[in-house]
């Protein structure tokens, strides 16, 4: 036995040594499939959801699981309802001729022109393609419209619910759920749910260990699909709150959003989405040059100067308001409107987003 002991040991030692260099080749395969993975935000320019558009795009791009790149329908700016400009990086026609067989996965936000041929023809070209399409709230219905969803289960924003049913009917449509992935398709609810599904397809596309490390990252207690959408609707205090603030709530406080490089992508988004929203405010992007976020897309500012501002809504801690990243930033706006408006209003905006108070 003693003699035949090295020899185990270094027959042990060459096994570690082939499993370590095994599982090493398997990690580099992973990586180099991420990197030839191609993933598309995709943005209609006359008019696309702020918060559908730059939380996928920044939960995927931080996630490192393929190259992320936002193009929009036409060459030009993109502006990002309700308050935002950005210059993304390809037109889908210059994607086209770059990458002719297509993108892995599409995003699809909500966008104003549910009608648009050119964008629905180009879905359905990704599709066929082999693309996953997946939409962010009310992209559903222009989502719909390529009909891919037929036949399928999927979901949207509360609001539209009745629109979609009509529209639709060839589509089931779920409630009470955050999103619904059904094959190559996957749809979400309201605005909010963009960060859960993101980080859903962060675990389809790498792995739920990096899913959930990311989730912990940006404040989340978890990504599930649980939610109760029956929550949500207008009724005579939601349209009293609207009507009061909008008819009594002049002159409309201009918040500054002071741009600076590395901005969060989450954190821009509802800043914008949230304080655009409560029917007596509006936000303006400022900044002397056009600025990066943290994955890297370029916003353009709205006006050079800070001054004549309610507040200042900062990244840097310079601010009035400065939104902790990630999920901690609704939190924090949301509180920053009930301290200045009422709990009331910070609820109907919450109520727009989908969010659950």
């Amino acid at each position: 036995m003693l003699h035949t002991f090295p020899a185990f040991r270094y027959a042990s030692l060459s096994v570690l040594l082939t499993m370590v260099t095994f599982f090493g080749l398997v990690v580099a395969l992973g990586e180099a499939r991420a990197a030839e993975r191609t993933i598309v935000v995709v943005a209609q320019n006359g008019g696309t959801e702020v918060t559908d558009f730059l939380v996928p795009y920044g939960v995927l791009s931080r996630a490192d699981v393929g190259d992320v790149r936002a193009v929009s329908t036409e060459a030009g700016s993109v502006v990002l309802w309700p308050g935002l400009t950005v210059e993304v990086d390809e037109t889908i026609d210059q994607f086209d001729s770059r990458l002719p067989q297509g993108a892995d996965l599409v995003i699809i936000p909500a966008v104003l022109d549910h009608d648009d041929e050119v964008l629905i023809g180009w879905l359905k070209q990704q599709a066929d393609k082999g693309a996953m399409l997946v939409s962010i709230c009310d992209g559903a219905l222009i989502l719909a419209r390529t009909g891919v969803l037929d036949g399928r289960r999927a979901t949207g924003h509360w609001f539209t619910e009745g629109t979609r049913r009509d529209h639709f009917p060839d589509v089931t449509w779920q409630t009470n759920v955050r999103y619904v992935h059904d094959g190559t398709v996957a749809t979400s609810a309201g605005v909010s749910a963009s960060l859960p599904i993101s980080l859903y397809l962060v675990e389809q596309l790498a792995d739920k260990e990096r899913a959930e490390a990311l989730a912990r990252e940006l404040g989340m207690q978890g990504y599930g699909a649980a939610h109760n959408s029956d929550v949500f609707g207008i009724g005579a205090g939601e349209v009293w709150v609207a009507a009061r603030n909008f008819t009594f709530g002049w002159p409309r406080d201009v918040y500054a959003l002071a741009l600076s490089d590395g901005m969060d992508e989450i954190a821009l988004a509802f800043a914008v989405d949230m304080l655009s929203r409560t029917y007596r405010s509006e936000i303006v992007a400022v900044g002397s040059a056009p600025t990066k976020t943290l994955g890297g897309l370029v916003v353009m500012p709205a006006r050079l100067e800070l001054g004549g501002s309610a507040a200042v809504i900062s990244f840097d801690g310079t601010g009035d308001l400065t939104p902790r990243p990630g999920a901690f930033a609704p939190k924090d706006i949301l509180l920053f409107l009930a301290d200045r408006y009422g709990r009331d209003s910070a609820d109907f905006v919450a109520l727009q987003l989908e969010y659950p108070r």
